[in-house]
């Protein structure tokens, strides 16, 4: 609306003109000097109502505190007010200061000519309730980390069955007179299973045929034992 009144201001100023020099305003066939300098006033009139209507090619930004970081259309500023050109695109407003919770506001500027971003001050409950916020997760953080190290501890003590029937069995050689003659349970044949307890320890009870000195067959009974804490396999012969 205000183009075109301005459109048609700049029209009758025109012809208003034309009126004034030539004594004849064409289109309006108006042939007196008098009526053409009261179009010439009327397009003058409408051309400043049109341009009063036009929107300012500026608007105004501001906000509190005054030396907020605000940063608009790539631009960072940290004094208010702030001038910035009208667009058609809405801007989007980021301001933030020190001791006061950050604002991101989209602003249309064809609709709102000015605007004041308030930022509220971070309260000292605030801040109390971020300190504990931050001390639960330092908290929980310590906790899942002794969590991952007692696992990995844990994994490098632990001993499967197969390993501890493997080195009860070396430690039981180690006591024979000839353990190369050595025959433990065989698949088939009837053998302690290995007990393993909640604290890791695990103990296997079994026996041994062998060579003496003399050559004769013997039976040895043992009981073998794993220590976890000190990862260490302890064994006992029976006879």
């Amino acid at each position: 609306m205000a183009m075109i009144i301005g459109l048609i201001g700049m029209a009758l100023l025109a012809l208003g003109g034309i009126g004034v020099i030539k004594r004849r305003t064409p289109l309006l066939k108006l042939k007196r000097r008098r009526a053409a300098a009261g179009v010439l006033i009327g397009g003058l009139a409408l051309t400043a109502v049109g341009g009063s209507l036009l929107p300012k090619s500026e608007v105004t930004l501001t906000f509190t505190p005054a030396t907020a970081t605000v940063k608009l259309d790539g631009q960072t500023y940290t004094q208010s007010p702030v001038r910035v050109k009208l667009t058609d695109l809405p801007y989007t407003v980021k301001a933030s200061a020190e001791g006061y919770h950050a604002q991101s506001v989209s602003w249309d500027t064809e609709k709102q000519k000015s605007l004041h971003i308030n930022l509220k001050p971070i309260t000292a409950a605030e801040r109390a309730a971020d300190a504990a916020a931050a001390e639960a997760m330092r908290e929980r953080t310590r906790q899942a980390a002794q969590a991952r190290a007692a696992q990995a501890d844990q994994a490098s003590k632990s001993l499967d069955d197969g390993t501890f029937i493997v080195r009860c069995q070396d430690a039981v050689r180690a006591q024979l007179k000839a353990p190369s003659t050595a025959k433990f349970p065989g698949v088939l044949e009837k053998a302690a299973a290995v007990t393993t307890y909640e604290n890791g320890n695990k103990d296997w009870s079994g026996w041994v045929d062998s060579q003496n000195s003399f050559g004769a067959l013997l039976r040895t009974e043992f009981l073998c034992e794993y220590d976890f804490d000190n990862q260490q396999i302890e064994l006992t012969v029976k006879n």
